[in-house]
């Protein structure tokens, strides 16, 4: 008997009899069911649209914002680039030392009594 009671007291058997009770019922409910919910899905497809236009504009706005600021950007490092080569050919490369033998020197240097 209390194997019995358990079943009946347990979850899934609530849930299955809810469902069982949902199909017997669910053909008399849909057709006025879907006759109501006809405007509301009429209304949620022109929403769905409207939001869709919405978004669409917004991403061409932020598109165009970044494009604008891609090309500024290249602009100024083509000009920075050819600053630099303009400088770089007004003053000659200083010429490479080697940090240490300029080390050993200074310590050499500074030894000397």
């Amino acid at each position: 008997m209390s194997k019995l009671k358990d079943i009946f007291d347990s979850d899934i058997t609530k849930g299955v009899a809810i469902g069982a009770g949902l199909v017997l019922v669910a053909p008399l409910i849909y057709p006025k069911l879907n006759k109501a919910g006809k405007p509301t899905k009429k209304a949620l497809v022109r929403l769905g649209h409207v939001v869709y236009e919405k978004l669409t504009e917004a991403s061409a706005e932020l598109v165009e914002i970044v494009e604008d600021a891609v090309a500024e950007t290249s602009a100024e490092f083509e000009a920075s680039s050819r600053n630099e080569e303009a400088a770089m050919d007004n003053n000659p490369p200083a010429e490479e030392t080697d940090p240490v033998s300029v080390f050993g020197q200074e310590l050499n240097s500074s030894s000397d009594p």
